[in-house]
């Protein structure tokens, strides 16, 4: 009860910024992020594991309609330029921010290969929200950086695996083989009931708009706790259980059932984010802080400009893609 009074009172603080802030033309991200910072200053928020899975929710949900509206024909066209920009902008990026982290910022060896994770990896939900509201998602350049949101999603599962062999005797091989074994196990599982049983399974719920939506659900949360089940990670689980049945008649009833759900859970997300945001005036004074700042602000377009170079992007597709991997890098 206590937490379902918390999330309520928020709720109410984050409508009425937001309708402040609507005035002024700013977005409600904003709204919600600026409740969660003051619920957090003033000690009103929920417990830390509440918090994940508000996280974990609001992630889960936008994935499962980023899935719905790629489908995975999308996915598999646009494979080669998904891992090129992908890997091409991750790997410079870790690279150079590894060195900015270890021989400039003086940090030792495990920091710096964190924080280069951090730098190098953008916010998911941020990205796929930016092309949500364009409706852009369906596009070439909005399936490429969902596509190359996912790599991340997966490089993030790599690094987990490999810090956590580190201190537990098992090698590092031996670690990565097994998140690899247990990506294709969800996939293969997921697709082949997408393809198989489930149009049989949701051509009988299309005969209720409500029966559809319910049984959509049941089957996001089936493709999430096979995931989490498995050690595998929850939100690629949700993704993929998206693309199993993208290809259905029924995905676009599905997807406008669903957008309630997605946008309270966008709401969830970014209070979350507020709650673990501490502005401090240590931070502030910094000089670290700020050099990270501008190493984002500056290198990252270079980066992104020689990928889409490459590709030859025309210029209108390079700052699309350009505006939505420059948002929000997930500093530690």
């Amino acid at each position: 009860m206590e937490l379902f009074l918390q999330i309520g009172f928020l709720i109410i603080i984050a409508s009425a910024l937001a309708l402040l802030l609507y005035t002024l033309r700013i977005p409600s991200v904003i709204a919600y992020i600026l409740t969660g910072i003051l619920a957090g200053y003033f000690g009103f928020k929920p417990a830390s594991e509440d918090i994940d899975i508000m996280i974990e929710l609001g992630i889960i949900l936008l994935l499962f309609l980023a899935g719905l509206e790629i489908k995975l024909k999308g996915i598999v066209e646009l494979g080669k330029k998904t891992l090129i920009i992908g890997e091409g902008h991750d790997i410079i990026m870790a690279v150079v921010s590894f060195i900015l982290a270890f021989f400039v910022l003086k940090l030792n060896m495990l920091a710096s290969f964190y924080l280069a994770i951090g730098l190098t990896l953008s916010s998911t939900i941020v990205v796929v929200k930016a092309l949500t509201n364009r409706k852009e998602l369906a596009t070439p350049h909005g399936k490429i950086l969902v596509g190359t949101m996912v790599l991340q999603d997966i490089i993030a599962m790599t690094a987990l695996a490999v810090f956590s062999s580190l201190g537990t005797g098992t090698t590092i091989l031996s670690g990565l083989g097994m998140m690899f074994l247990k990506g294709l196990i969800i996939f293969f599982v997921l697709i082949a009931l997408g393809r198989f049983i489930l149009p049989k399974v949701f051509y009988y719920a299309a005969q209720s708009i409500e029966l559809l939506f319910l049984v959509a659900l049941g089957w996001l949360f089936l493709g999430v706790s096979l995931s989490g089940f498995i050690g595998f990670s929850t939100t690629i689980g949700s993704f993929l259980a998206a693309l199993a049945i993208s290809d259905l008649p029924f995905s676009f009833e599905i997807t406008d059932k669903v957008k309630g759900l997605r946008d309270f859970g966008i709401l969830l997300f970014f209070l979350s984010v507020g709650f673990q945001l501490q502005i401090t005036k240590a931070l502030l004074l910094n000089w670290q802080f700020y050099m990270l700042i501008v190493f984002i602000l500056l290198f990252t377009p270079f980066i992104t400009s020689i990928v889409a170079g490459f590709l030859r992007f025309t210029k209108k597709k390079f700052l699309l893609c350009l505006h939505c991997l420059h948002k929000f890098p997930n500093l530690p």
